[in-house]
This record gives structure tokens, C-alpha cells and sequence, in this order.
């Protein structure tokens, strides 16, 4: 089990790091957050059906049944692995001052979207000790990147393993 997680895990995490780091390096200084975040998902999801495919290969390893509570141990285990890589890559790469360059995106969709000049100025400042907090501590901002993508894969692992739980492969065992 222990290689099978790791392995996968691995897989799903260079997934996520590759795809947001490469986004974070590539950038051109004009970040689109909306096209971002739509990357930024497809990745999570990508990298949680890696993840399936890691319990899946578990339960073929154990001769066609698994507990749901092996499967989602394993795909809890697996989570935690690609999630580590994900905030790594988010904290090597992501741009020191993104609380401050979000800040001023929504401002500027609000205000193409209709919002007074009143409404714009109370939401940023709403936000603002956020934003500040986020930029000025690391184990602020590692948290909150862990936020984004752990709630994404478990879903997704929660949903694997009660389907792996309660499906057999023909020929196994009952």
C-alpha cells in the first residue's frame, strides 16, 4: 500500500506543481485570474483521478475488494502527498505580492460589472487585512493554499472509495 500511495501521490502532486508553477513562471506580469483558476481546478481534478487510479490499483492488489476505509485512507494519504507539492510549488512560485495584484483584479471586475465606487472601496477594505496577512505571512498563505486544493481531492477521493468499495471486479472473490 505504502509504495502504491506514495507512487500516485507523487504523480498527482508533480501534476498540480508542474501546471501552476509553469503558470506562475510563465506569466507575463498581466495575471488573468479568472483563465487561472479554471487551470488551476482541471489540475486538482486531473491529479484526483491520478488519485483514483492509485486506489483502483490498491484494491486490484488485494485481490478485487477493498474497504472503503482502505480506499480513502489511501486516497487521504495520497491527498496529503500531492496537496504538500502543490502549496510547495504555490510558495516557490506564486508572486509574492498576489494578495495586493487579487485585490486590485476584483476591484476592477466589480467595477466592469456595475459596482459603485462606494461598494468597490468597502469590499477592499473588507478584504484588505486579509490580503496583507496573506502577502506578509508564509504559514498564513500556506494555509490558505491548502484550502484551494484539499476540499477539491477529497471530494473526489470520498467518492472513489465508495465506489471501489461497493463495486467488484469480475472473477474476484466474493
Amino acid at each position: 500500500m505504502k509504495k502504491i500511495v506514495l507512487v500516485y501521490g507523487l504523480i498527482a502532486g508533480i501534476i498540480c506543481a508542474v501546471v501552476l508553477g509553469g503558470s506562475s513562471l510563465f506569466n507575463t506580469g498581466s495575471l488573468n485570474y479568472e483563465y487561472g483558476m479554471y487551470i488551476g481546478f482541471a489540475s486538482m481534478i486531473l491529479a484526483a483521478v491520478v488519485m483514483w487510479f492509485g486506489m483502483a490499483r490498491l484494491k486490484k492488489q488485494l485481490g478485487g475488494r477493498i474497504s472503503f476505509g482502505k480506499a480513502f485512507k489511501a486516497g487521504l494519504l495520497m491527498t496529503l502527498i500531492a496537496s504538500t507539492l502543490y502549496v510547495a510549488a504555490w510558495m516557490v512560485t506564486g508572486p509574492a505580492n498576489f494578495g495586493k495584484t487579487y485585490s486590485a483584479y476584483e476591484a476592477r471586475s466589480m467595477k466592469q460589472h456595475g459596482a459603485t465606487e462606494q461598494e468597490i472601496a468597502k469590499h477592499v477594505e473588507s478584504n484588505r487585512e486579509f490580503w496583507e496577512r496573506y502577502d506578509s505571512d508564509p504559514l498564513f498563505r500556506a494555509g490558505m493554499t491548502y484550502v484551494e486544493i484539499v476540499p477539491v481531492q477529497l471530494v473526489i477521493v470520498l467518492i472513489a472509495a465508495i465506489v471501489l468499495a461497493v463495486t467488484r471486479r469480475p472473477g474476484a472473490p466474493v
